[in-house]
């Protein structure tokens, strides 16, 4: 937690989603699950990582929380409740 809490200190931050197969406990079966990589300023060179089970908006945003700063993604449509406020730029 504490190095989320320096990278959410980044003025910029960097972000993707990556899809990953996980294997489904008991079954053997996979499914596709994200894993979603922020990387944060010169300041505040953090690595950190989500996982979710899907590609829902909730993901990024309850992970970046109240950030406020710049962010840069792709136009993948589940950013727009981070950027809509108007905090994230």
């Amino acid at each position: 937690m504490r190095i989320k809490h320096l990278f959410l200190q980044s003025s910029v931050i960097h972000t993707d989603d990556t899809k990953i197969k996980m294997l489904q406990p008991g079954c053997g079966v996979c499914k596709e699950a994200k894993f979603w990589p922020y990387l944060g300023d010169w300041l505040h060179p953090y690595a950190v990582y989500n996982f979710t089970l899907d590609r829902k908006r909730y993901g990024p945003r309850n992970f970046l929380g109240d950030y406020h700063g710049y962010m840069q993604a792709d136009a993948y449509t589940g950013y727009d409740c981070i950027y809509a406020p108007g905090d994230v730029k």
